[in-house]
Order: C-alpha cells, then sequence, then structure tokens
C-alpha cells in the first residue's frame, strides 16, 4: 500500500472533482475523508437496491408484483425521492419476522446514508452511480491472471479408463496428482 497511493496520486493531478463510491462499509468514508476531504462520496446504487430486493423477497410472494414494487422504487431513488421510498416501507405492513428485520435493516440504511444518495444529482453531473464497471474490471483482470497462473501450473490428461487426471506442477514441490 506505501507504493500503491504516491503512483495513485500521480495520475489524480488535475482533477478537482473528485469522487468515491462505495458500499456503506465504514472504513470506505473513514478513509474517504483522511485522504480526499471534500470529494463527492457516493453509496454505491447497486446496494442500496440490494436492500429494497431483500425486504421484497420476504414481503411479497408474487414474483411480478415483487419486481413492480422493487422497479417503482428504485426509480424513486434515481430521482432522488429518498423519502418517497422511506415512506413506502415504513406504509408496508412485515408479513413475517424476515421482512421486519430487512425493511428495519433497509430503513436505517438509507437515513444513515442519506446524503451520499442523490443519485440524480450525481447522473445529471455525469458521475457514476455504482461501482460495477469499476468492479467487472477488477474482475476481468483477475480472472486472466488466474488463467495464466493456472496454465503454468497445471496440466491434465486422459487415463486409459477415460477419467481426467490432473497433474499439478507446484513450483519447487514436486508433482500432486489428483484424480477426478
Amino acid at each position: 500500500m506505501d507504493e500503491f497511493f504516491p503512483k495513485f496520486e500521480r495520475h489524480l493531478v488535475g482533477y478537482n472533482n473528485r469522487v468515491i463510491i462505495g458500499d456503506g462499509a465504514k472504513w470506505i468514508w473513514n478513509w474517504a475523508e483522511d485522504n480526499y476531504p471534500g470529494a463527492i462520496q457516493v453509496l454505491d446504487f447497486y446496494h442500496a437496491k440490494e436492500k429494497l430486493v431483500i425486504f421484497a423477497r420476504h414481503q411479497f410472494k408474487n414474483h411480478p408484483v415483487r419486481l413492480a414494487w422493487v422497479k417503482e422504487q428504485s426509480e424513486k431513488l434515481l430521482n432522488n425521492q429518498l423519502e418517497e421510498v422511506l415512506s413506502a416501507l415504513k406504509a408496508c405492513r412485515a408479513r413475517n419476522e424476515e421482512a421486519k428485520l430487512a425493511k428495519q435493516k433497509a430503513i436505517v440504511y438509507y437515513l444513515e446514508y442519506e446524503d451520499r444518495m442523490q443519485y440524480k444529482t450525481y447522473r445529471d453531473k455525469g458521475l457514476m452511480i455504482g461501482s460495477e464497471p469499476i468492479e467487472a474490471a477488477h474482475r476481468s483482470v483477475i480472472q486472466q491472471l488466474l488463467k495464466v497462473i493456472w496454465a503454468k501450473m497445471v496440466y491434465c490428461e486422459r487415463t486409459s479408463s477415460g477419467k481426467l487426471k490432473v497433474l499439478q506442477k507446484k513450483w519447487g514441490l514436486g508433482e500432486n496428482r489428483k484424480n477426478y
């Protein structure tokens, strides 16, 4: 980490508007405040929506009703109508304990991060509201790395009985053989 941040900082020169997208973990917001005071902090939209989905899964047995409710509330979040979403949650009488717990968690989560959930405002400014593209890029890079490592470590052959024999080479440790 000591090497990462100086290299990272060099790429931020000239950028005045900095945006931190987080999932709600306290350490992310603390890190953002310590390192980038004044940066715009955005609660990842997909994490905010996930709270609606979890509640709806427990609340609505009818799948089309559940999807419609989540879509309606998600649209409200995207239009800076958090108060309407909170009202809709509060108006729902929980059908079971799971729904009651999910409802409470969603309300607490939204109230805690309300100032980081101005999604329409962010999008109007051309800002991202979710970390999906970043996470997808990380997954892609990691998958490619693992493929290269796996290709160097493992090779397979078929036994006379047709079973796949994996011969796994480990650097400096000889060979481990496994039949699958």
